[in-house]
């Protein structure tokens, strides 16, 4: 599955950065593979949407989370 189809409360391990011209951008802010991401807030029609993202808070439009592979966690790292 991908990042924009997380719901808000969600958590997810994140398991690959699909090739984008948003990659290095995505990177940056501290996406990679492996990181804990939690869908925290939505806008109106769910674009953007704030994701928490070791103990940051970023938004990303659907276009760009699109580009971020995830995998659904039940339980919350700590």
């Amino acid at each position: 599955m991908t990042l924009d189809e997380l719901k808000k409360g969600e958590f997810a391990i994140i398991e690959s950065l699909l090739s984008s011209s948003y990659k290095l951008k995505l990177v940056e802010m501290g996406i990679f593979k492996g990181r804990q991401i939690e869908s925290i807030e939505e806008a109106p029609f769910r674009d953007p949407i704030c994701y928490r993202v070791n103990n940051s808070k970023i938004m990303l439009r659907n276009e760009e989370a699109k580009s971020i592979v995830v995998r659904k966690c039940e339980n919350p790292l700590i």
